[in-house]
């Protein structure tokens, strides 16, 4: 059986909408930390999340976006029929000044915007995902995927995390938008009932 290794590299309707609410999610990032009434908030630690801010979740989100972005080639690219394009979402960075520094962190999220609205590369793009499944083995696994997948995987952990940040929000008496951090399925949900 031959491999079909063809990797459609135009655009779709499909391709744009993804990439307009993967940005979409960000501005969600980005507008709270402007709506922030104090810079002490953004890394003010949480009793109800604890170990935790809303800098630390911002850099978490921000850094998968990133790390899905950063090895992405320009052009699709297949040698010997294996996908070049790897994505490891525990290669993470911590201890950044986005984490301390919230209008880094805002340049952090229009970077990663402006790459997501601007990639002309198909959704059905392969890539190689690798990853930590089991915390007492030193091998790391790996799976096939391809780009949308991890986008929209982005997007949905991103969602989650925005759950976390509206804990914190609600702790720290910081008003934000109620459905901030609700996934699209549960606001449609709500919408029929």
């Amino acid at each position: 059986m031959t491999k079909n290794t063809s990797v459609p590299t135009e655009k779709t309707d499909k391709d744009y909408e993804l990439g307009s609410v993967a940005a979409e999610v960000l501005q969600q990032s980005k507008a709270l930390l402007e709506s922030l009434p104090d810079a002490l908030l953004f890394t003010k630690e949480s009793v109800f999340v604890p170990k935790s801010n809303i800098a630390k979740h911002v850099r978490h989100l921000v850094d998968h976006y990133r790390l899905l972005l950063v090895n992405k080639p320009d052009t699709p690219c297949i040698q010997n029929g294996q996908t070049i394009w790897a994505v490891d979402y525990d290669s993470r960075d911590r201890n950044v000044p986005m984490e301390t520094d919230k209008q880094i962190a805002i340049q952090e999220i229009e970077k990663l915007q402006t790459k997501i609205l601007n990639n002309t590369m198909s959704l059905d793009t392969p890539v190689r995902l690798l990853a930590i499944v089991n915390s007492t083995e030193d091998k790391e696994s790996e799976f096939l995927s391809n780009y949308g997948r991890e986008l929209w995987f982005c997007i949905h952990h991103a969602i989650h995390h925005h759950a976390l940040i509206k804990v914190i929000c609600i702790e720290h008496k910081i008003d934000i938008p109620e459905e901030f951090g609700v996934a699209p399925s549960t606001q449609k949900h709500y919408q029929k009932s």
